[in-house]
């Protein structure tokens, strides 16, 4: 009978050490706050707070949050009420993958660049990481927002550069690696979308863009390696399993996104995702300027097109 009373006790001793365990354990961190968020005892919750299992937070009217699980999925939050986060955590734990947690690292770095203070408060220190290349502008005659050499993946491709005032119209070249001209298109645009279904790619799958204007105006030249599946086949994989889990239409999901294109170099992607989380969610400072340092670290922050 003592033996049975004290395996019994052993096990309710762990139990409730367990339990108490994953009380205080970080289940969530908040990615981005607006408008009256608290916890159960009024405390705020600002970007970069951590959430605890034991933890209930309020959501008031007119207001978001933007949660990642320890898992990596991510989670928004706009209905307003109380939510506890172990129910929360049961809610992303039915939905996530291996491939989530492997581009949840730069999204959390991107948005909580401190745990204990709000980003807001600590943005100007923050971006004196970047500030060499803040406002690197290009000594070519035309501008064109695109790295020196960078990736693509996606069959729609969107090109686009700053405005010349000397320049009535521009002239869109894309060659091959030996200057042979394989697209020129004429625009009075300042962007350029091209299909690499409509175009007969060189067989080493890289090709340069240039942009012309009247005047001599032109740009630089700008290298577009185009990954192919086979050469590639882990980028693919992951790929397909973001977009798959990442299907529904939301400001987290294009962040997920843009975390794994920007990873791979993948720069015309990752700044298509950057906006349309943006559009989606324009109140939201923290996805500025997660776009923001996406671009001082590509040396194009003059592209940067909301307010600075």
């Amino acid at each position: 009978m003592k033996k049975l009373f004290k395996s019994a006790f052993l096990l309710t001793l762990a139990f409730t050490t367990s339990t108490l365990i994953y009380a205080q354990s970080e289940v969530f961190k908040v990615l981005a706050s607006r408008g009256k968020n608290t916890l159960g005892d009024g405390s705020a919750v600002f970007a970069g707070k951590k959430l605890m299992a034991s933890d209930v937070i309020k959501v008031s009217e007119n207001s978001y949050l933007g949660l990642i699980h320890n898992s990596g999925r991510t989670l928004e939050l706009k209905t307003p009420g109380t939510y506890k986060i172990a129910d929360l955590s049961t809610q992303v734990l039915a939905k996530s993958s291996s491939v989530t947690k492997k581009y949840s690292d730069y999204v959390v770095g991107e948005l909580t660049k401190n745990d204990k203070d709000d980003i807001h408060s600590n943005y100007q220190k923050n971006m004196k990481v970047t500030g060499s290349v803040e406002r690197a502008v290009s000594t070519a005659s035309i501008s064109v927002c695109l790295p020196k050499t960078s990736s693509i993946i996606e069959s729609m491709n969107t090109v686009v550069w700053y405005k010349n005032p000397k320049a009535t119209s521009y002239t869109v070249e894309i060659t091959n690696m030996f200057d042979d001209i394989i697209v020129t298109k004429e625009t009075t645009d300042t962007t350029y979308t091209f299909d690499l279904n409509s175009i007969k790619m060189p067989k080493d799958n890289t090709i340069m863009v240039k942009v012309k204007a009247n005047g001599g105006l032109e740009s630089g030249q700008y290298v577009l390696k185009n990954l192919v599946e086979a050469k590639n086949p882990e980028v693919f994989a992951d790929k397909n399993a973001l977009n798959k889990e990442y299907s529904e239409e939301s400001a987290l999901s294009y962040l997920m996104k843009a975390s794994f294109y920007a990873q791979n170099n993948l720069f015309v992607d990752a700044k298509r995702c950057f906006e349309s989380a943006i559009r989606l969610e324009p109140e939201i400072q923290e996805y500025k300027e997660a776009y923001k340092n996406f671009l001082a670290k590509n040396n194009l922050y003059d592209f940067y097109p909301y307010s600075k």
